[in-house]
């Protein structure tokens, strides 16, 4: 098996739905924006990796002051990474 990874950057208040599945605290508008994009980086692994058996979230940094890549507003973000296992 090998591993290959994606960076983004999101706010913050992303972090527990990315991670944990927990979307407390989250809008309705900011869960389905957050729920459409994870799901399009997922479709778009499987494209790059055909052979993909398993991808996970994981966060690298959190930072005071970025523009998160989900909505476009600059804020509190967190650097994180989809993780890939493929053969």
């Amino acid at each position: 098996m090998k591993t290959d990874h994606y960076e983004y950057t999101i706010l913050n208040h992303f972090l527990p739905y990315l991670i944990n599945a927990d979307a407390t605290g989250l809008t309705d508008e900011e869960f389905d924006l957050i729920q459409e994009w994870r799901i399009e980086q997922i479709k778009l692994a499987r494209k790059v990796f055909p052979t993909l058996k398993s991808a996970h979230w994981d966060y690298t940094e959190c930072r005071n002051w970025a523009k998160c890549e989900i909505t476009g507003y600059f804020g509190g973000v967190a650097d994180v990474q989809l993780v890939i296992l493929y053969e």
